[in-house]
């Protein structure tokens, strides 16, 4: 068949924003918003694009298979972290428990070592990383970056205040601080590749809806009496998505 070249315009991810692909589902898009059927209808889709004449001016059927495949990547990416981030959250939260409930035993081993001094066993705290929280009192803080500082400093003032040989003393915050640290380093990175999947993603997503969309126009132009048999031949399964 002759190639058919009509301008559309729509670009690839200047035009047609996030929230107008949510409007469009609510309107009953031709073209799915959901990643996994975009994939599976953009694949469907490449095969007869490639050999069809069919020119969009803004982007090939190779710059839509590469897109294809950052979505697909950038998806599973982003699954796959998440899975294997639950088990490293989920033991986190286990040792916040055991760091809040076992605090106390360093606040008294303080309150007696110093029962004898002038000054306020609080002014001591700081050392071994408790703060004062405006809505919890005495602590080490929530925040998982800096509970890996305090149980640092924890250890070190164990030591500098001769309690390491208490039930809870360094043998006990050793292998707590050892273990915090892995297991936020763990989340830290699985949090970033996170991240960069979705940036990914989303700018894939919107790149990949785009063209099938303009794709969907170019059908309508080339075969206006039977665009609608075409579109199942392409891969669109539904009318309406």
């Amino acid at each position: 068949m002759s190639s058919a070249s009509i301008y559309l315009p729509v670009t690839g991810s200047e035009q047609i924003l996030e929230s107008e692909v949510v409007t469009r589902k609510r309107a009953k898009s031709t073209v799915p918003s959901n990643p996994l059927e975009m994939i599976a209808v953009g694949r469907e889709c490449l095969t007869h694009w490639i050999d069809s004449g069919i020119d969009i001016k803004w982007i090939s059927a190779a710059e839509f298979g590469e897109k294809l495949t950052v979505l697909e990547s950038a998806y599973t990416a982003r699954k796959q972290t998440g899975i294997s981030r639950n088990p490293l959250t989920r033991r986190l939260n286990e040792l916040d428990e055991i760091i809040d409930s076992k605090l106390r035993f360093v606040k008294d081993y303080i309150a007696e070592y110093y029962s004898n001094n002038s000054t306020p066993a609080e002014e001591y705290y700081r050392d071994f990383g408790i703060e004062h929280i405006a809505t919890s009192g005495y602590r080490i803080p929530g925040a998982k970056e800096r509970r890996v500082e305090a149980l640092k400093n924890m250890i070190s003032a164990m030591t500098a205040h001769q309690m390491s040989n208490r039930m809870y003393g360094i043998e006990f915050w050793q292998p707590i601080y050892e273990e915090y640290f892995d297991l936020f380093s763990q989340t830290y990175t699985a949090d970033s590749r996170t991240k960069v999947s979705v940036k990914d993603k989303e700018e894939a997503k919107r790149t990949v809806y785009n063209t099938l969309k303009a794709l969907t126009l170019m059908l309508q132009a080339v075969y206006p009496e039977t665009y609608r048999d075409m579109y199942r031949v392409w891969g669109f399964q539904r009318e309406k998505y």
